[in-house]
């Protein structure tokens, strides 16, 4: 049964891809192919150039950092960062674009980076609440094991 379900799923990716593979050529002018050909290579190189790096040297300094903790506040810590990180990300564009003049002041109203900022204070406070209710935790067990030993 799995193995039909891989199968028509595969069947299903591949007729979708086609699909819009044939809309996209039928639709699109040249230019705006090369546009996007452009576009996706440029994510490939910043993918596997700068962001891949980035999240392998981020975890190793996570994992050194996080070393004496539980479990649950090493994952927990980790997920929080990611979240900050993504979110940094989709913010990013809006800070750079905040930043150069434009001559239509109802777009890209607010402060995006004192919203940022505020967004990375409540990733901070969540991780150290996680933390201490992690080892609050991981004591009490410990202290019930040592008492039923005794």
């Amino acid at each position: 049964m799995r193995r039909a379900v891989r199968i028509v799923c595969a069947i299903l990716g591949v007729a979708l891809t086609a699909t819009g593979l044939y809309f996209l050529l039928t639709t699109e002018p040249p230019a705006a192919l090369l546009g996007l050909a452009v576009w996706l290579g440029a994510a490939v190189v910043l993918h596997d150039g700068v962001f891949a790096p980035a999240v392998y040297v981020a975890n190793r300094i996570l994992a050194r950092g996080t070393a004496r903790l539980p479990a649950a506040a090493t994952t927990s810590v980790r997920i929080l960062f990611g979240i900050g990180t993504m979110l940094t990300l989709v913010v990013a564009p809006e800070l750079v674009a905040q930043s150069r003049p434009h001559s239509n002041p109802t777009i890209l109203v607010g402060d995006y980076a004192l919203r940022l900022g505020a967004v990375w204070g409540v990733i901070a406070t969540a991780a150290v609440i996680v933390i201490l209710w992690s080892a609050r935790r991981t004591r009490r067990r410990s202290d019930r094991l040592r008492s039923t030993r005794v």
